[in-house]
């Protein structure tokens, strides 16, 4: 069954990790540098996302959901190294980091069965306009 608001929910909610992550980094710039930082860089990467989309539309002999899957596991080796990065600097990983990873990932992973859901092709139309 074709789903033609599927690349929709995705842009959704990468346009609006992105733009939660860097009001945060803005609000926290003066007092929190480190927290500025660790939001700026995850917000960036947020944008990491859509772009391999477009990298992985090519790749013959995989289908829709495992293309929509590798363009957000591009993006995981990122945060692997951020955690990282706080281990081995402070010894633990950084409040920022946690939050980060714990906003993005679930509505990342979760991203591939929702854009494909009857109840998002539903009420799409609703929100974005007709196909």
């Amino acid at each position: 069954m074709v789903h033609p608001y599927e690349t929709t929910w995705y842009n959704l909610i990468d346009m609006t990790l992105f733009t939660v992550l860097m009001v945060a980094a803005i609000v926290l710039v003066t007092r929190y540098k480190e927290w500025h930082r660790r939001f700026v860089f995850v917000a960036a990467l947020c944008l990491v996302a859509p772009a391999a989309t477009r990298w992985t539309l090519g790749i013959p002999g995989l289908n829709p959901f495992q293309l929509d899957i590798v363009a957000y596991v591009v993006m995981y080796p990122f945060l692997i190294a951020l955690a990282r990065f706080d281990w081995r600097e402070l010894g633990k990983l950084h409040p920022a980091t946690l939050t980060s990873i714990a906003l993005v990932l679930p509505f990342q992973i979760s991203s591939a069965w929702i854009a494909r859901s009857t109840w998002w092709n539903a009420i799409a139309p609703g929100l974005v306009g007709p196909p």
